[in-house]
């Protein structure tokens, strides 16, 4: 990734490129005319004059930070100031007597030093890895010290032991390149050595430093008189280096240099190796000579090898223990999660293997494993985003990790399911009360970005023994039984109502086989026509006229039989088939409404749906119906949309938003099942609902004598009529039921008492059996093989 280099506007930065260009420009047309000869020591004083007065511009316009380093460079470049003017007044060049005056050096070596701390500066800024800063520091004194032994060795004492030159004066002489190769090193590394983007000032400290280096390097000739004293052209690689630094004070980039970026490339890298085989072949160099030299020098070899071959084994033990690391990082990624940091899938099945193998065939140690899944977490991910999904994840993890013994293992194996696996031999009873401890712990709320959370969890429980070796062996496919039989019990603990513990008993097999084969055929279930829908009349009790119908979905299993939507609906629901059930269960209702409404006197049917809150959340829900309703040439009126109060608690703030939406197109809004679930009148309130329609727990005790039901039935009768509420009363069977309804002010119902479900290709029979009725007759049921023959008759039941 490219780390953006500064937050200047680019305007900014095309004016400080303009200002180069016409600086360079200027100086390159003043050269050619001959106004001046850039060799003219003049020309030195004044690039050595700009160089910090540039600095102080630069810093008081872009205020870096931290500032402390481009001080240092600063009061570099002021002492380097002096040491010229001092050079200049003694006449030093090519003094190699005992008369030599080292005033000079005494002030351009503080200016080396505090320009090295400047520059060390800026690494230490930019990254936070000790070992990186180090690194760095490492491949400039290897490169320094192999400039520093090869230089002496080859140059200064073969030419200045003949001239009897003090060693203070040959010390000196030696320093000035191997410091600034040293920085050159440095600043390769800042600027080329990490992943970010170039920057401009980068790219001119590099070419000044590069500048103080080989002008360090040919001073060095001259002083050993190699090139001759009075060379002007000594000076050019030092007005370089005087112009790159001035540029690249000037220039906006400069207030990045010594911002945090990221380790972006590995430790390791070309420009290392090659100075570690510097390192290392430098001492065989040093060699060659080390019969010609004295004792003193002999020692002073034998340091610069020792102190060379250390350092570059010591980078080479730091690139061992790179790759170690690496290593270790690698395998640890590869066995933990990296949302929670707990042990993952693979870590586990490991663990397994290991304490399956560890059971003794006589003993009586079981290893339980608790496989946990959180209810309803998808709801969290859809309506809040993902970013709050994992902030409650991390804070799961951390509860469960917490609410474990110190024996157990906790791990995360995907998405919202972890698994424990028990430390200490339990029996089931306690494996079951510890396991019902867990799932209380989660009665706290969980709060993120300041959002509280109450969430509940199902746990499924199964245990290996002694006993079960012969069935789970030691391979990898075997030890998978036990966290299958985990997830089994897991998934029974949700089918009975979610928020609870199950233990896995073999029974439970076939059903989780049959889960997961249901799940797999109702992806096809609608392309093979597999779906089916069953129309059951709602009528006016008073004179038995049809009102509308509900469309009720069957599936046609060609293995189970027709199923009831409780068998499949929550499948297409955790499978995000629902929307695409529910917009063919849609379109199938209103082309069926369409055809009834041609019969005569039929004109004012409606069609009563039931939508899940997934549904909901489909942005494209509104757009849907209203397409469907003008391809089958309907009006919003002619719909009805149903929704279960469990549905809308789940997400009452997005349902509320889109059945406003809906209830805006005209269509008709229905809460079914009232007062099976929670029934909440501040909810009823909220909810722009037209209808309620009363669940048929409310009429099964009205067979008989039972005032409770009757004064329930009638208390939300009244509620709804002072809510401007119409109301529906299901599961209508006898006549008893239905006089007792009207009694306490229902009118609309739907029953057997009226109809039964019926087929498609039955549905007009039964519309027209139904109007043509005597109405004014003694209530009664009709018979059922008046209607329809049983054999004929879809399974019946009541359904979403």
């Amino acid at each position: 990734m490219e780390r953006v280099p500064y937050d200047d506007d680019s305007a900014a930065v095309s004016q400080a490129k303009r200002r180069r260009i016409t600086i360079f420009s200027i100086m390159v047309v003043a050269v050619i005319f001959g106004l001046f000869q850039i060799t003219d020591q003049w020309v030195l004083g004044l690039a050595g004059v700009a160089a910090p007065i540039a600095t102080i511009v630069g810093v008081t316009r872009y205020r870096p930070k931290p500032l402390w380093p481009w001080m240092m460079i600063l009061g570099a470049f002021v002492l380097f100031i002096a040491d010229g003017i001092m050079r200049a007044k003694l006449n030093t060049l090519g003094n190699l007597t005992i008369h030599r005056s080292i005033v000079p050096d005494l002030l351009a070596l503080p200016g080396y030093a505090s320009l090295m701390a400047g520059l060390y500066g800026f690494l230490i800024s930019r990254s936070h890895a000790a070992k990186r800063r180090f690194g760095v520091a490492y491949d400039g004194l290897i490169a320094a010290l192999a400039l520093l032994a090869v230089s002496w060795v080859y140059l200064i004492e073969p030419i200045l032991s003949r001239k009897g030159t003090p060693n203070s004066v040959r010390i000196i002489l030696v320093t000035y390149p191997a410091i600034s190769i040293f920085m050159l090193i440095v600043t390769f590394q800042i600027a080329f050595a990490s992943g970010h983007r170039r920057t401009e000032c980068e790219r001119f400290i590099f070419i000044s430093i590069a500048g103080l280096s080989v002008g360090d390097m040919l001073y060095m000739f001259a002083e050993l008189h190699l090139l001759a004293p009075t060379n002007v052209f000594i000076n050019i690689p030092y007005i370089v280096s005087y112009v790159g630094a001035a540029a690249a004070m000037l220039d906006p980039s400069m207030k990045s240099l010594s911002s945090p970026e990221l380790e972006a490339r590995a430790h390791w890298t070309p420009l290392r190796v090659v100075l570690v085989a510097i390192g290392l072949s430098t001492p065989s160099l040093l060699l060659l000579r080390v019969e010609q030299e004295n004792f003193r020098m002999r020692v002073g070899l034998f340091v610069t090898v020792i102190l060379l071959s250390g350092i570059a084994i010591l980078q080479i033990v730091r690139a061992l223990q790179d790759v170690e690391r690496s290593e270790s990082k690698l395998m640890y990624q590869a066995t933990h999660d990296a949302l929670t940091g707990l042990p993952n899938r693979r870590f586990l099945e490991r663990y397994l293997e290991k304490s399956l193998v560890g059971l003794s065939i006589s003993g009586e140690k079981k290893i339980g494993a608790l496989f946990l899944d959180l209810d309803r977490f998808k709801l969290i991910n859809d309506t809040l985003g993902h970013a709050h999904g994992d902030a409650l994840l991390i804070q799961v993890a951390r509860r469960l990790q917490a609410s474990v013994r110190s024996s157990d293992l906790v791990t995360r194996i995907g998405g919202d399911e972890f698994v424990i696996v028990l430390g200490e031999a339990v029996s089931v009873e306690k494996a079951t009360e510890f396991a019902n401890s867990l799932r209380r712990s989660f009665s706290a709320p969980f709060c993120v970005a300041e959002v509280e959370f109450v969430v509940s969890a199902s746990i499924g429980l199964a245990f290996a023994q002694p006993s079960d070796l012969a069935r789970f062996g030691l391979n990898f496919g075997e030890v998978e039984d036990l966290l299958r039989d985990a997830d089994t019990a897991m998934y029974q603990a949700k089918e009975g109502g979610r928020d609870s513990v199950a233990v896995y008993e073999e029974s439970m097999r076939s059903s989780v086989i049959e889960r997961v084969e249901l799940e797999r055929d109702l992806r096809q279930a609608a392309l093979r026509g597999e779906l089916q829908l069953v129309y059951q009349p709602i009528v006016a009790m008073n004179d038995h006229q049809v009102l509308g119908m509900e469309a009720l979905v069957r599936w046609a299993h060609p293995i189970y039989g027709v199923l009831l939507p409780d068998r499949f609906i929550h499948l297409a629901e955790e499978t995000e088939l629902i929307n695409e059930i529910g917009t063919w269960v849609l379109d199938e209702a209103l082309r069926e409404l369409a055809i009834c409404r041609k019969m005569p006197g039929m004109a004012h049917l409606t069609i009563s749906v039931n939508l899940s809150v997934n549904q909901l959340r489909d942005g494209l829900l509104i757009p849907r119906v209203v397409l469907l309703l003008a391809n089958h040439g309907l009006d919003a009126s002619a719909l009805c949309l149903e929704l279960t109060e469990s549905e809308i608690i789940r997400d009452p703030e997005s349902a509320i938003q889109s059945l406003k939406e809906l209830r805006e197109l005209g269509i008709t809004l229905a809460i079914d099942d009232f007062g099976t679930q929670y029934s909440s009148l501040s909810y009823l309130q909220r909810l722009p609902i037209d209808v309620l329609k009363i669940d048929r727990s409310f009429v099964e005790p009205l067979r008989e004598e039972n005032t409770a039901s009757e004064s329930l039935v009638a208390a939300i009768v009244a509620m709804s009529n002072a809510l401007g509420i119409r109301t529906v009363v299901e599961g209508v069977e006898t006549i008893e039921q239905a006089r007792r309804l009207r009694a306490v002010g229902c009118s609309v119902a739907q029953g057997y008492f009226y109809a039964r479900p019926a087929r498609s290709d039955q549905l007009v029979d039964v519309l027209s059996f139904l109007s043509t009725r005597d109405r004014q007759a003694t209530i009664g049921a009709p018979h059922r093989d008046e209607l329809i023959d049983d054999e004929e008759m879809i399974t019946l039941g009541h359904g979403a």
